[in-house]
């Protein structure tokens, strides 16, 4: 097992990534979900182990003690190196020179842990690191043995540092000198702007926790500062002096959903202001727009995107101000700034890549946007129908508001989404997907925009909601056509009433396409019917996290109902606790499934009475998203459980006619 761990002086490490839209609820939690994985076991605990004055023993001098010296002072950790003179490396024997540690000249004694916080044996004789390492347990001190897996309580990486950055790799034990050669190529992978891109965003941090802190505001400070970090590259964040600094402490400070948009350099500047059009005012509008083409060809770009651009709008704007009279000075203004931001567009794509392109492009569609709208609706209309006759680098709507559906993506195969529910994504300008849906299903809007909102984890989920409203708005706005894809059916425990609410508000309605429910999908799959003639004639469906992650009120028990319960796994135990409280019987058979419906890969069942579920569930390791069954339908058909109370031999006598 390879693990890697970053710390950036606990400063939020920036991420060079393009985002699809101004995040509008933040994407600090937009890792790889720990609810959806499951347990492996065997790794070990990545932390950033602050040393800063503790005492650090290092028993040896030699080549392996060098290092572990530099690392330990390097973490501002008081040293001392028991070796006799003679065992010293000469790296070792200069710092003891330099005054920079203690020097015991003798061999190790046990009275020597009585300072010690931390020790590092890095002697030849393994009998002599054995006895040195259990007498570190007896005093609960942590120990490192070199080359001695097995009696190690941590293990060090192979190490990065530049200035607040700092990485490691580790392989847990297994190669040292393969976790040295990957860090040597994740180095070789930074921008090289990395280590002033988090000096600043740190002293950014800091200034905003002076200027707010209050506690309660924890949660936009973060969110606000991810926001910056994934719409500015690395270049940009390296970049920002104390005067841009002040300039978007002030925009937080304003209460700016949204921080500023990156400063732009003089180089820029000067690029930008060079191509602007004369005043709105100018009496001729043909040399105007012949100016913009003629000096958009001049311009060191790739591709000749300015020159399309430009050539489009001036095409646009003749054919407008040739059709209807009045609106010259307003087209004309709308060219200024499509050709400015296009102009800006096209010198990011060439001097930053990408990943920077593409935060620019959607930059550029809102100018657009800003300039249509400014429009009289008959012109807005007639230069949105020529715009998108023309291949244009940038995406225009065709019409001045988005329109918004909300799709229910089903229990998680992607065989068993609607053929509405696919249609709708495959067409949508912007998918706003939840991070519980598997890969299959989001892979199937190739070429379109994605967004994962962040992960409903608990105590966060009504963040995570604002950021998939916010973010589906920003897009409406933009006259986009936005999916809300979401798991399940929308209405079903999916919070798909409060959005229509939401968007309600916001002048927006939405159009709603049906999922299939894992409420009755993923039983099915595990082969068991949530009702069956002669055992369940009812089914009730809870959710074992409500409105302030209350738990729910179960009903007392009754012989013929199927309860299913999702979301479930986390809180399982207090869930027993209440069936059992509500006259559920200890033998009631009951299921939990895992992943229902992601395929047989990945989908498991756990299957015993309601009083033995909790410690199977547990024994077998099952993470989310799972959900609960409980009742006597659930051992119907699945007889090969010897834990499930069979009822096999009712089944048989009914009468089934």
């Amino acid at each position: 097992m390879v693990a890697i761990s970053i710390i950036t002086s606990r400063l939020r490490a920036p991420r060079e990534r393009a985002i699809p839209l101004p995040h509008h609820a933040g994407s600090q939690y937009d890792t790889i979900s720990t609810m959806s994985r499951k347990v492996q076991g065997g790794a070990s605990l990545l932390v950033g182990w602050r040393l800063g004055g503790k005492h650090v023993l290092i028993v040896g001098g030699g080549k392996e003690a060098s290092g572990r010296v530099f690392f330990a002072l390097d973490a501002d950790a008081k040293v001392t190196i028991v070796c006799p003179a003679s065992g010293l490396n000469d790296d070792v024997e200069l710092r003891i020179n330099n005054g920079e540690l203690i020097h015991l000249d003798r061999n190790f004694h046990e009275n020597d842990l009585d300072t010690a916080d931390m020790v590092l044996s890095c002697i030849d004789q393994h009998e002599e690191s054995r006895r040195i390492a259990v007498l570190c347990r007896a005093r609960r001190i942590p120990v490192n043995c070199a080359d001695i897996p097995e009696l190690c309580d941590f293990y060090f990486f192979a190490q990065y540092r530049d200035g607040p950055v700092q990485f490691g790799i580790s392989t847990n034990g297994c190669g040292p000198r393969i976790g040295a050669r990957l860090r040597d190529l994740v180095v070789k992978a930074l921008p090289e702007e990395t280590a002033a891109a988090v000096d600043r965003i740190g002293r950014l941090r800091r200034k905003i926790r002076e200027s707010d802190p209050d506690p309660n505001s924890s949660g936009r400070r973060m969110t606000w500062l991810s926001r910056l970090c994934d719409g500015y590259t690395f270049e940009e964040m390296a970049q920002l002096d104390d005067q841009d600094l002040l300039t978007v402490l002030e925009s937080y400070e304003r209460g700016d959903s949204e921080p500023p948009p990156a400063p732009t350099k003089k180089s820029q500047s000067r690029l930008v202001n060079e191509s602007r059009v004369k005043s709105p005012s100018d009496s001729s509008s043909t040399s105007t727009n012949k100016g913009l083409v003629e000096h958009a060809q001049t311009l060191p770009i790739i591709g000749g995107v300015v020159n399309l651009v430009a050539s489009a709008t001036g095409t646009a704007w003749n054919i407008t101000s040739s059709t209807v009279t009045g609106t010259v000075q307003t087209a004309s203004s709308m060219g200024a700034q499509v050709y400015d931001i296009s102009t800006t567009y096209a010198s990011a794509l060439k001097e930053t890549g990408a990943g920077y392109a593409h935060h620019a492009k959607i930059r550029a569609e809102d100018v657009v946007e800003t300039g249509l709208r400014s429009l009289p609706q008959p012109v807005s209309q007639f230069v949105r129908g020529g715009l998108n006759l023309l291949p244009l680098p940038i995406h225009v709507s065709r019409n001045p508001r988005g329109r918004l559906v909300l799709v229910g993506a089903g229990p998680g195969d992607p065989g068993l989404l609607t053929v509405r529910a696919l249609e709708a994504m495959r067409q949508a300008d912007l998918v706003v997907s939840d991070q519980l849906i598997p890969s299959g299903i989001t892979d199937l809007v190739p070429g379109k925009r994605l967004h994962l909102v962040q992960k409903k984890v608990q105590g966060r989920s009504d963040i995570a909601q604002n950021d998939a409203n916010e973010t589906c708005l920003a897009a409406l706005n933009r006259g986009l056509d936005v999916v809300r894809l979401k798991g399940g059916d929308p209405f079903l425990f999916g919070r798909g009433g409060e959005e229509i609410a939401f968007f309600r508000e916001h002048g927006f309605e939405a159009d709603i396409v049906p999922g299939i429910s894992s409420c009755i999908a993923a039983p099915e799959s595990a082969l068991i019917p949530v009702t069956h003639r002669g055992v369940a004639d009812q089914l009730m469906v809870l959710s074992g996290r409500g409105e302030g992650g209350a738990y729910p009120n179960v009903p007392s028990y009754y012989e013929k109902r199927t309860t299913v319960v999702l979301m479930a796994v986390g809180r399982l135990e207090g869930l027993v606790e209440l069936m059992l409280n509500s006259g559920y019987p200890n033998d009631v058979p009951a299921a939990v499934v895992e992943k229902g419906c992601w395929g047989k890969e990945v989908e498991r069942v756990v299957q015993g009475t309601l009083e033995t579920i909790y410690g199977k569930v547990l024994e077998a390791k099952v993470g989310a998203p799972a959900l609960l069954i409980v009742g006597k339908a659930v051992s119907v058909l699945r007889e090969d459980d010897p834990d499930s109370s069979l009822l096999i031999d009712n089944i048989n006598k009914l009468d089934l006619d």
